[in-house]
């Protein structure tokens, strides 16, 4: 049995929509950016995305949990022998992981690292931050079609200033 320890970072998830809160846009745009499967931020030959991410209420508190996957592929060129260096190439895939607990009325994250080289608290902003912008977006291109199908006259100027981007 391993003795390993799972270091655990806590930090404040502060995210705003102009003078709205992260919770006034909970269902239209800050969930759809945890549950999307079709959301990965890409940097290089590395994936971020987040998976079996789900609410959970425990003790009257209401919790998103899921995980955080860093998903590469780890490149050698030369190893080491007794002889000394030889050229050497191959390819392995890696995916290290979290696990994230954000306390949603308190906007506290709790973030446990499940493996070596997991993902960062960095890398898990990058991410989030990325796919909230593209939510956003699809929040204004989806109200601004169902406000002209309606027969309103909207631009999307004028949604941008009334639903601000997020800031995280």
């Amino acid at each position: 049995m391993s003795n390993r320890q799972y270091p655990v970072e806590m930090a404040n998830l502060v995210c705003k929509f102009g003078d709205q809160n992260l919770l006034d846009y909970f269902e239209e745009i800050v969930l759809p950016s945890f549950y999307n499967p079709e959301l990965t931020r890409i940097y290089g030959t590395t994936q971020f995305f987040f998976e079996n991410v789900e609410l959970v209420t425990v003790d009257g508190r209401v919790l998103l949990v899921g995980r955080f996957i860093k998903d590469m592929v780890l490149e050698r060129e030369q190893i080491y022998t007794k002889s000394g260096l030889v050229e050497d190439h191959e390819e392995m895939q890696s995916s290290p992981s979290c696990i994230f607990v954000l306390v949603l009325d308190i906007h506290r994250l709790i973030f446990l690292k499940e493996t070596k080289f997991a993902p960062t608290l960095d890398n898990f902003k990058s991410t989030l931050e990325s796919f909230l912008k593209r939510s956003h977006k699809a929040f204004i291109d989806t109200t601004y079609d169902e406000l002209k199908e309606s027969g309103e006259k909207v631009t999307k100027k004028q949604l941008m200033l009334d639903n601000f981007p997020p800031t995280l």
